[in-house]
């Protein structure tokens, strides 16, 4: 038979299964992929994301090592990516645990006590089971919004060190410049197989009805964090062995489009110090508050009402 007869027959299919395995390859073997992530890529440019730092050291560390991907276990929220049955398990012994006796009347108050502990048992034995659950999954979390604005909330809530009575720091970063680095961090991060990248849903989990199974765990909360408006990265830990630290490397373009800001509350001679030595240590450049002012006049008045006060001794 014709070798070119052949040939002809046979490269029309071997090509179109190289262009299928291509689709394939940039369809399913993408590494870095969006969840629940339903902002149309027109309207990237009108989002911002927000992480707001407790101390210098933490902004340090972003600047030298990246993204820190905290693993869910060492979160104060002890229902980060905790799983929709065990959502389920918890409601279950809830029950038990809120027991009042003049409810359930039928019961002595042995038998109560009975109940009640048998729950709080099996609950401490469910955290265990959830805390070793927790720490296969790694999290980066972001506040997202239309706003170019601070947010004073999220300074009180995470802008501050309150053990050590510290002020913080915040990095913004328009959601476009975000996404627009990507692939350019999955290059630069080879040794993680997955990351998924989305906003946050948030359920009533002490109604069974109201809580739901999602694909990722990672991006389920309880509707008491919806004010967060959470934006956030999720790496899985497949490995037997628990990683304690994980960051995601930056490319220098990634830095070049922040936007640093001090908390409202730094002095200034404090601020131009600790501007000069980031501009020094990192080429970036450091800024004031839109709040300084602000905190700044409600100090004035204390400082006033403290002088009047001396004044009457």
């Amino acid at each position: 038979m014709n070798q070119d007869y052949i040939y002809s027959k046979i490269r029309p299919t071997y090509f179109f299964k190289i262009f299928l395995f291509t689709i394939f390859q940039s369809i399913y073997m993408q590494r870095f992929k969006s969840y629940k992530f339903t902002i149309e890529e027109e309207n990237y440019k009108k989002y911002y994301l927000y992480r707001y730092f407790p101390s210098l050291n933490r902004l340090k560390s972003f600047l030298s090592n990246g993204i820190y991907m905290t693993r869910a276990d060492k979160f104060s929220d002890h229902l980060e990516c905790v799983t929709y049955d065990r959502l389920l398990e918890i409601n279950d012994l809830k029950k038990f645990i809120d027991l009042p006796l003049q409810h359930n009347p039928h019961l002595s108050k042995d038998q109560l006590a009975h109940y009640i502990n048998n729950a709080n048992h099996e609950l401490t034995e469910l955290a265990e089971k959830i805390n070793k659950e927790q720490s296969i999954y790694h999290v980066s979390c972001w506040y997202i919004s239309q706003n170019e604005n601070e947010n004073e909330l999220m300074w009180r809530s995470y802008g501050f060190d309150k053990e050590a009575n510290t002020n913080g720091f915040l990095i913004r970063i328009s959601l476009n410049d975000f996404i627009s680095h990507l692939n350019t961090i999955e290059s630069l991060n080879p040794e993680l197989p997955q990351v998924v990248y989305g906003s946050v849903s948030y359920y009533d989990f002490n109604k069974k009805a109201s809580i739901q199974r999602i694909k990722y765990n990672g991006f389920r909360k309880h509707i008491s964090f919806k004010d967060e408006s959470e934006f956030r990265l999720v790496y899985k830990n497949q490995n037997v062995q628990t990683v304690e630290n994980i960051f995601l490397k930056l490319p220098r373009s990634f830095y070049d489009d922040l936007r640093i800001t001090v908390h409202p509350d730094y002095n200034f001679n404090d601020f131009e110090k600790i501007r000069d030595k980031i501009e020094q240590e990192f080429d970036q450049t450091l800024n004031l508050s839109e709040l300084h002012i602000w905190y700044k006049l409600k100090e004035k008045l204390k400082n006033k009402a403290c002088s009047t006060d001396s004044t009457l001794f």
